[in-house]
């Protein structure tokens, strides 16, 4: 069975079985919050009750970062309170070392390169079994975060006449549609992502949760105002896969050019996972 092992003390670790199902849950949470913010906000900004039509691009960048930033504090902290309650008052671990426990992906790119990596003595070493619970845990937190934004803005939905609007308040579609182009914008921004968290790695510890969380929000900021506009950057495929599975659910029937759109849908989930690899890949030192 596969010892986690904390950064910088070799001889602290906890068990595989109580640690994935520990840090799903985190992974829940923390998409469950990042996605209800984003989908809620592009909501108050672009349905016709709220009348926020004044140029909301910027607040709507603004109000995603501060909802991934919140997202991941939270994922972090869910998980020390629980280990602390099982682990940590009967073997005296402190917080700051079991910060060093925690999972804080909300992205399954970080996943996916995680599972890629070689060793589970190497920071960030996701064994495949954990990292497919947190795909999953992952995308099932993004959808009850649109189920949940669906049921609180139901008056204002229903009030809704342009389904094109609806549509962008759940999931990303482009400026100008063009694959190429469109394709290339997710791979770019996802790598300059993962490039820059990874490089922020080399300057960071895990003790420093809330810095480095803060600092991985301002980058999303950065890219949202950089190439944003082009594609509604996705960055994260269960962003868009988890939020345009729950308007298929809800709202196919009413709305049925939306099933044209799965069309597109394969750009926002495999864009990012190529930028994903490709930054792992170029980025020194990270693979082993």
């Amino acid at each position: 069975m596969n010892k986690y092992i904390a950064w910088g003390d070799i001889n602290i670790s906890i068990d595989d079985t109580s640690y994935v199902f520990i840090t799903s849950f985190g992974e829940f949470i923390g998409m469950f919050i990042f996605l209800f913010f984003l989908c809620a906000c592009i909501c108050n900004f672009k349905l016709k009750s709220f009348q926020y039509k004044s140029n909301p691009t910027g607040w709507i960048v603004l109000a995603i970062s501060l909802g991934l930033f919140i997202g991941l504090i939270t994922c972090v902290g869910m998980q020390v309170g629980i280990f602390s309650a099982i682990y940590g008052k009967a073997n005296n671990i402190p917080y700051d070392e079991l910060i060093t426990f925690t999972q804080s992906n909300l992205n399954p790119v970080f996943v996916i390169i995680g599972m890629i990596k070689g060793s589970n003595l190497s920071d960030g070493y996701i064994p495949i079994g954990n990292g497919i619970m947190y795909l999953l845990f992952e995308l099932l937190g993004g959808m009850c975060a649109g189920f949940l934004v669906s049921f609180l803005f139901n008056k204002q939905i229903k009030d809704n006449k342009d389904f094109a609007i609806l549509r962008s308040c759940y999931y990303t579609s482009p400026n100008i549609k063009n694959t190429t182009l469109n394709l290339s914008s997710e791979i770019f921004g996802t790598f300059i992502l993962v490039i820059s968290i990874i490089a922020l790695n080399y300057f960071t510890n895990s003790n420093n949760a809330i810095i480095r969380n803060l600092i991985i929000s301002i980058i999303v900021l950065g890219i949202g105002y950089g190439i944003g506009n082009l594609t509604s950057y996705a960055l994260n495929p269960f962003r868009d896969l988890s939020l345009r599975l729950v308007y298929f659910i809800l709202y196919r029937k009413i709305d049925v050019k939306s099933k044209s759109d799965w069309s597109y849908s394969y750009v926002p989930v495999l864009g990012p996972i190529i930028g994903g690899i490709v930054g792992l890949i170029i980025m020194p030192g990270f693979l082993y």
